[in-house]
């Protein structure tokens, strides 16, 4: 039976300042929160009662100006000391709170162990105070509601003096599995749970029948205890023990399943027990229940599609390093850098052109799968990116270990030895011409292939795209692809490749000559002196910009074409969102001009290389100059050929967004593929059931977490989740048992320390005081003014090779 304060009914007027908590019916008086409470007393369940403080209330002591006005400061007191002035909880209720699409879970302020009169209304005024915070504001602006339009009532309710507390979800959240309960408990209130001030012991229970699938009991050190002010220690006898009897647990399970079927739907619930009874202390819906089943349908059928794939002789997989700036690439993106990446697209062009020879199955299929909307290397097929039956393959367990070896070259033998004769004669071959193209390559590409592309694209620029009829812009549309990504994208990455090469023989050279180094870091910081690169100089312009010594349309001139996430086209490039080139700049205004600091690396590195080579025989220093210089020449096209091929880009991008406003669709465009995209020009309509499905799906595969090697073991866990995903990052690998952390790859050496900057993009960070540790998920250029004044760099993904 519910809990309540005697009353008397009556009709609740606009004016009402008070209300029992039990005749609340007036969303629009007291809020979702009292509303749900109130429900739940209505239906019988063992709920605190106690009073609302109305709207009518908020809106009164604005309107006056008062902080809180007498009338309803002497109504709250007479409420108070009919419930006999006791230990209460004071929540917030406002009228856009627990709602269907929007439970503002977490959002406004809830005051445990608040007694006495003062107490309490300085409370509610606090609760009113809650309405008005940057998180709030923003969770409003994402759900498209009005803040104006929200209104602030209060809830106060007996404080269960709880032994234990918790949380209980009517379906798993953590693994998307809806024939699973998830219960949460701790000692003391449960405000320790909520807040997440504790590590509770979980437990995961059957749904339909109770049982205790998996319990996980936690070291529980803190708690709070009813009438207490403070956090304190929990004895060390209570810490590891289970907080939860069998019987507690059989009465949360029943106490779940009946305020589901009250709802109809998935609940959150809040609980506590006292002299062994369960009150049910607050319910939301779980507004990710249609979240959670999609999530779970994109495991099973990416699960089904591996495994179909696996019957065919294909995987395993592991991460490419392209998802590092495609980390989850929109379909229109993808539908072209698929080909791009076959043997046939230009990624193979680039590959024939060094004296490779891809083979049939990758010149049609590549090398590369989205999974969950990732991209994945098939250790299977990626050798023949090299010749047909290539006489080498991947080992999966160095793969599994180290996110550089999936990028080199396989290493296994499989063929006869007259088959690995044939691989190396035509390793022989591109060995050789990669050494002709190194002499000189550099030269052509910056005065001939660079300048004529950039014209070609000026040109193109100055088209009016709007002018052209749907026929015409689709034409325009494959003019531009085939002109950037199969006939400059390989001539752009070719310089990089040839980098690559001369970094390996430098490498090579050094770990002959100096023993106790080691090879790859000494190779990266002896050829490191060489000319700054375009993103160098475009965060020096950004200095520039800082400092008012540029404008930014003079910048977005130079280097509008890139932007953050530039590789996917459904990015907006800079010269899009020039406000933000601003909040980009920002960084930078306490720093050094990045220019400036490139150039005393280089003269230290510089400096470092000639005392090495002072280290050498007289013979070996010529040879250790060309090494050098060679690598002066070609490492800042790893830079430079991206934002040239940015140009390019920049020019899909504006044909795609023309498709997308014929089709009334604008950056939806981006989620059909280009097929998809050229049918509906063909009829004049959009798919725009399709694009609803794809949004839901790339929404759920952002749920779902991937190791760096998808195996057989890696499908099993991803089609059947229990307490999570093993993996929480790509590269990451669990220390043990009892650490706190995750281990990682260090890509440079050093070290560093600061507060945390997590950042999901670079135009987000502000005024970042110097000396913060930045924390994102991966880089590209438009992140390095953040490098500045970074005491470090922390990244979930990518290895040394491509940092």
């Amino acid at each position: 039976m519910s809990d309540t304060l005697d009353h008397h009914p009556h009709t609740a007027g606009p004016q009402t300042l008070t209300l029992p908590l039990g005749e609340c019916q007036d969303a629009a008086q007291v809020g979702g929160k009292a509303i749900n409470l109130a429900r739940m007393i209505q239906a019988g369940f063992r709920v605190p009662g106690g009073f609302v403080v109305t709207t009518a209330a908020f809106r009164m002591a604005r309107g006056t100006g008062e902080v809180l006005p007498d009338p309803l400061a002497r109504e709250v007191i007479a409420r108070y000391r009919a419930m006999g002035s006791p230990p209460v909880a004071v929540r917030s209720s406002a009228t856009a709170e627990d709602m269907a699409h929007a439970s503002m879970a977490g959002q406004y302020e809830t005051f445990l162990n608040i007694q006495g009169e003062e107490m309490l209304l300085e409370t509610i005024q606090r609760c009113w105070a809650s309405l008005d915070t940057p998180r709030t504001r923003a969770y409003l602006k994402q759900h498209d509601i009005d803040p104006q339009a929200v209104a602030m009532a209060v809830v106060v309710q007996h404080l269960v003096p709880a032994e234990v507390a918790g949380v209980l979800f009517t379906v798993n959240p953590r693994s998307g599995n809806l024939s699973q309960m998830l219960i949460e408990a701790s000692w003391g209130l449960g405000e320790m749970v909520v807040s997440g001030e504790v590590q509770p012991d979980t437990l995961t229970v059957d749904r339909g029948n109770g049982r205790v699938i998996e319990a996980h009991i936690a070291q529980k050190t803190v708690h709070l205890l009813p009438g207490a002010s403070e956090i304190q220690p929990v004895p060390e006898a209570d810490r590891h023990r289970p907080c939860l009897t069998a019987r507690h647990v059989a009465e949360l399970w029943e106490l779940g399943r009946a305020v589901h079927a009250h709802y109809g739907g998935p609940q959150d619930l809040e609980w506590a027990i006292s002299q062994g009874q369960v009150y049910l202390l607050q319910s939301r819906a779980i507004t990710t229940v249609q979240g959670i089943e999609r999530e779970m349908r994109e495991r099973q059928e990416t699960a089904n599609r591996l495994r179909q794939w696996r019957g065919e002789g294909r995987g395993p997989w592991v991460q490419h390093n392209l998802g590092e700036t495609l980390p989850q690439p929109t379909p229109l993106t993808w539908s072209i850098l698929d080909h791009f990446n076959s043997g046939g697209g230009g990624f193979g062009t680039l590959y024939r052109m060094v004296g490779f020879d891809p083979g049939p199955e990758v010149g049609t299929h590549g090398f590369l799968d989205l999974i969950a909307g990732r991209i994945y290397m098939d250790l299977a097929r990626a050798p023949e990116m090299f010749e047909a039956e290539f006489p080498f393959a991947y080992d999966p367990e160095v793969v599994r270990d180290d996110p550089n070896a999936g990028q080199a070259p396989p290493t296994v033998p499989t063929g006869t030895m007259r088959d690995r004769a044939r691989a190396g004669r035509r390793m022989a071959t591109v060995n050789a011409r990669l050494a002709e193209l190194s002499e000189n390559f550099d030269q052509r590409y910056s005065n001939e292939i660079v300048p004529a592309f950039a014209a070609w694209c000026g040109e193109e620029k100055r088209l009016d795209l709007a002018g052209l009829g749907n026929a015409e812009l689709l034409g325009r549309w494959d003019v531009r692809r085939a002109k950037v990504l199969d006939d400059f994208a390989p001539q752009s990455l070719l310089p990089s490749f040839i980098a690559g090469d001369l970094l390996n023989k430098f490498q090579a050279f050094l770990a002959e000559r100096f023993w106790d180094d080691d090879a790859a870091t000494l190779a990266m910081e002896l050829s490191a002196g060489g000319p700054p690169d375009n993103t160098v100089l475009a965060d020096h312009d950004l200095f520039e910009v800082a400092h008012d010594r540029m404008t930014v349309e003079d910048w977005v001139a130079k280097h509008g074409h890139r932007g953050s996430g530039e590789f996917d086209l459904a990015q907006p490039r800079w010269r899009e969102r020039p406000r933000d080139v601003l909040r980009l700049a920002q960084p930078l205004k306490a720093g050094d001009d990045p220019l400036a600091r490139h150039h005393r690396k280089a003269q230290a590195d510089r400096e470092q290389a000639a005392k090495r080579r002072a280290e050498l025989p007289p013979s070996q220093r010529s040879a250790f100059d060309r090494h050098i210089n060679a690598l002066h020449r070609y490492l800042r096209f790893r830079e430079d050929g991206k934002s040239d091929l940015m140009l390019g880009y920049d020019l899909l991008r504006d044909a795609a967004l023309e498709i997308g406003r014929r089709l009334d669709i604008g950056q939806d465009i981006f989620l059909l593929t280009q097929n998809e995209m050229r049918h509906a020009m063909g009829t004049g309509y959009a798919p725009l059931t399709l694009i609803d499905s794809r949004r839901s799906q790339r929404d759920a595969q952002v749920r779902i977490t991937l190791p760096n090697l998808v195996d057989d073991d890696a499908i099993k866990r991803l089609e059947n989740p229990t307490t999570g995903d093993a993996t929480p990052l790509p590269h990451a690998t669990e220390a043990d048992d009892h650490s706190e952390g995750w281990r990682g790859f260090a890509i440079s050496p050093g070290r560093g320390h600061g507060p945390a900057a997590v950042l999901a993009r670079p135009e987000d960070g502000g005024d970042l005081s110097p000396g913060y540790m930045l924390v994102c998920r991966s880089t590209d250029p438009s992140w390095t003014p953040l490098f500045v004044n970074a005491a470090g760099v922390v990244l979930e993904r990518g290895g040394s090779l491509s940092h």
